[in-house]
C-alpha cells in the first residue's frame, strides 16, 4: 500500500509539467493555425509539434531558447525555400539544403533540431516561386 501511495504522489508533482507542456503546445499549434487560417497563408509545419515538445516540455534546455527557436526556424526555412527556388525540388537540393541549415545554425550558435526537418517540408509540400503568392 504503501508503494501506491508514492507513485500517486509522484503522478501528483509530475502531472503538473505535464499538463502545462501539452496546454502550451495545444495553445501555439491552435494560435497558429487560426491566424493561418484568418491571414489565409499557411502557418504551421510539422516541425513546430516537435518545437513544441522542447519549448514547452523541456524549457531548460539550449535548444529551446527562444532565439534558438525563431532563428533556427528562419534560417532553415529561407535556406529551404532558397534551394528549392534555384534547384527545383531533388533528392539532391533537399539534402544540401538540410546541409547547409545545419551548418547555419551551428555558425550562429542557433542550433534547433526541429528546424534540420524545414527544408525538407518545404520541398515536399510548396513549388518553386509559392512562397511569394499567396494561397487561392
Amino acid at each position: 500500500m504503501c508503494r501506491l501511495k508514492v507513485i500517486k504522489e509522484r503522478i501528483v508533482q509530475d502531472g503538473r509539467p505535464i499538463i502545462a507542456a501539452g496546454v502550451g503546445g495545444f495553445a501555439l499549434i491552435f494560435l497558429l493555425g487560426w491566424l493561418g487560417e484568418s491571414l489565409n497563408q499557411p502557418l504551421v509545419l510539422g516541425s513546430f509539434g516537435a518545437t513544441c515538445v522542447l519549448v514547452f516540455g523541456f524549457p531548460d534546455l539550449p535548444f529551446s531558447r527562444p532565439r534558438n527557436v525563431i532563428l533556427g526556424h528562419a534560417l532553415t526555412s529561407f535556406i529551404g525555400l532558397v534551394c528549392l527556388t534555384l534547384l527545383d525540388a531533388t533528392p539532391w537540393s533537399m539534402a544540401l539544403a538540410v546541409a547547409a541549415g545545419i551548418m547555419a545554425m551551428m555558425a550562429t550558435k542557433t542550433v534547433h533540431p526541429p528546424a534540420g526537418s524545414n527544408p525538407v517540408i518545404s520541398s515536399r509540400r510548396i513549388r518553386p516561386g509559392a512562397f511569394c503568392s499567396r494561397r487561392p
